[in-house]
């Protein structure tokens, strides 16, 4: 099983919850690894000053689960 597996299987407690909105599993699971790359990224370049990395992570870690509830936006 491949850790993308892994990361969806995690997802799946969301959609059964009636969290993904339309979003799939694998969908919701790479949009959340992409969130994690970046602020990491952001971290690892180091971050500005004044900025709380912890509140980073759980707001966008919040925004993002929020966002997938949604309906994705029309092309």
């Amino acid at each position: 099983m491949s850790t993308l597996d892994v990361l969806e299987s995690r997802f799946a407690r969301l959609a059964d919850a009636g969290l993904l909105g339309e979003w799939t599993t694998r969908d919701a699971a790479c949009e959340f690894h992409a969130l994690c790359e970046g602020l990491t990224t952001v971290e690892l370049r180091g971050r500005p000053p004044g900025v709380d990395a912890e509140r980073l992570w759980r707001d966008g870690i919040y925004a993002l689960v929020a966002g997938l509830a949604a309906s994705p936006a029309e092309p």
